[in-house]
């Protein structure tokens, strides 16, 4: 694309009627000529979102044909992702200002990123690239990684007028960028991934939490947002006059923020996905737990926030740790819980969750080596659970020594823990076993740095080895017969797919008949598709290496 973008336009070639094939020395063409229509139809076919696509250079070749193609190349660059760093940005906004074009370029641009900035810039240089992102009155898409050294450099002279723009990103916030994004009066934007740097654990006590995100941050989209993620927030305080009515989406990713129910309640009245990311749960329960849930379920910050409001009535989705929910007390059904994993100490907690938001469907990955004892796995539902009809569950362990199980009661136990769950109609159950090289469990025990191994370590440094008795177990397992188990434990289940890590990566399903007899039948992929369509599980469906 740089090579496109720093061509001068007045080398391009003149332009013919129509593009002909080259004409030998007797003056015979070698293909049929191409009329213009034809030609500007098929131009955007060379050019693909994929940033690194040969079709681009395709395109750049296109271009310097003729001139007309050349302009036409440029307005499709220009309305597609352009990506800029320290080295590209100088030359594109040359680009973008030249005053010898009388056509504004600036105004075909939608969406851009820049990628890296340098720590220091000169003030001459910043104030080109500030009236370079000025000029793009049409901007659409916005995307910085750091904009912090820009706005530094501007000393805070940066109010741009982008009235069309309607997704901001942002890495790397600071004071400044904090600031500038409240300035943003006239930009409609509906979706904002905003990202604070998070201070080491040993000095989270000691940062500014005013230089993080409030309310009044993004005031200016009171109206227009409707997608907010937030990364490492600090403390999520309220502001009692900005409320977010049209929000349906809210993701939060933090270690160590904590947080009221009613806080998100009252500021994001209408959300229906809540998702919260880099949340994992300690091994060990802290009194912090109770208490926190004992404030929410309490209601106590609710009696300080003013009246009237009502709390969620349900959510599409909650994504989060069981800690997160439990810590949350939430008082409002969920359809979907991506519950992510679930810790033996922590089974009490995951049951009151269940209680607490009796989720229609449910997505957990549990790890049997963290168990002491595989019997424990049979409680981890409530005895005759009724609210949940669709579960993807995954058991998930790897060749580690410390990690090591009995496989064939192993499986036992996943029978008697899924037999608790007796409304369930749609199950996909992923076994995954990881091996690990033997190589690489070296290096773990050794605390090998891989800067330090040879290149033909390196080379071996994936090899398996020969098959362990549970690869090998589980690679012969009959699935069939262990799913007539399960369907003959589960009386309401109607389908059941069973993904064994070593077998086809996909799984095998089944239909199961209502009859008494429970007959199974092959589920083709169209079946499949079409029986998963009434849950979330359609778009949610991968295979048994993701859960590691």
């Amino acid at each position: 694309m740089s090579t496109v973008l720093d061509s001068k336009i007045n080398n391009a070639p003149q332009t013919p009627n129509t593009i002909s094939p080259q004409s030998d020395e007797l003056g015979l063409a070698h293909g049929p000529s191409l009329s213009w229509d034809i030609l500007l139809y098929i131009l955007p076919f060379t050019l693909t979102s994929n940033l690194n696509s040969l079709r681009r250079e395709t395109l750049s070749r296109f271009m310097r044909t003729c001139q007309t193609l050349y302009d036409a190349g440029v307005l499709l660059i220009l309305k597609g992702l352009i990506p800029l760093n320290s080295r590209t940005i100088l030359s594109f906004c040359d680009f973008i200002l030249n005053a010898k074009i009388p056509q504004r370029r600036s105004d075909n641009v939608r969406r851009l990123a820049i990628f890296e900035l340098r720590l220091e810039l000169p003030r001459a240089t910043a104030e080109r690239i500030s009236d370079m992102l000025k000029s793009l009155r049409n901007i659409q898409n916005l995307v910085f990684l750091d904009l912090e050294p820009l706005l530094v450099a501007l000393d805070d002279d940066f109010t741009p007028s982008w009235p069309r723009l309607v997704d901001i990103f942002i890495g790397s916030m600071g004071k400044k960028c904090t600031a500038f994004v409240s300035r943003l009066e006239d930009s409609p934007i509906s979706k904002a991934h905003l990202a604070w740097t998070y201070p080491p654990p040993d000095e989270a006590d000691n940062f500014d939490a005013r230089n993080r995100f409030t309310p009044s941050t993004i005031r200016p989209f009171t109206q227009t947002l409707t997608s907010l993620s937030i990364l490492n927030p600090g403390i999520l305080v309220p502001n009692v006059n900005i409320r977010f009515p049209h929000v349906h989406t809210l993701q939060i990713e933090s270690y160590y923020v904590g947080l009221s129910q009613d806080i998100l309640v009252f500021t994001y009245p209408n959300v229906k996905t809540l998702v919260w990311l880099r949340d994992p749960d300690p091994s060990d329960i802290g009194p912090a737990e109770g208490n926190a849930r004992r404030v929410n379920s309490g209601g106590i910050v609710a009696m300080m926030l003013p009246a009237p409001w009502v709390p969620w009535k349900g959510l599409d989705q909650l994504s989060c740790t069981t800690r997160r929910a439990y810590t949350l007390a939430m008082r409002c059904k969920v359809r979907y819980w991506v519950a992510s994993v679930l810790q033996p100490q922590r089974v009490s907690q995951f049951q009151a969750v269940l209680r607490d938001i009796r989720p229609t469907f449910l997505r957990l990955t549990i790890k049997p080596a963290a168990f002491e004892d595989l019997a424990g796995m049979a409680d981890i539902f409530p005895y005759g659970w009724q609210d949940t009809t669709g579960m993807i569950i995954t058991f998930a362990w790897t060749s580690r020594p410390e990690d090591q199980v009995d496989v064939e009661r192993l499986l036992e136990h996943i029978v008697q823990c899924l037999s608790q769950t007796r409304s369930v109609t749609t199950l996909i159950l992923r076994i995954a076993y990881k091996r690990i090289s033997p190589l690489r469990l070296l290096l773990d025990d050794h605390n090998t740095n891989l800067q330090e191994l040879t290149e033909s370590q390196v080379s071996k440094l994936d090899e398996l080895g020969p098959p362990t008795a549970t690869s090998q177990y589980l690679t012969t397992l009959d699935t069939r017969k262990y799913a007539r188990r399960l369907v003959d434990r589960m009386p309401h289940l109607t389908f059941l797919t069973i993904c064994v890590c070593g077998q086809d990566s996909t799984g095998t399903s089944w239909k199961v008949g209502v009859s008494e007899s429970r007959d199974m039948v092959i589920a083709e992929e169209d079946e499949q598709k079409e029986l998963l369509k009434p849950t979330p599980f359609a778009t949610d469906y991968s295979n048994c290496q993701d859960d590691f």
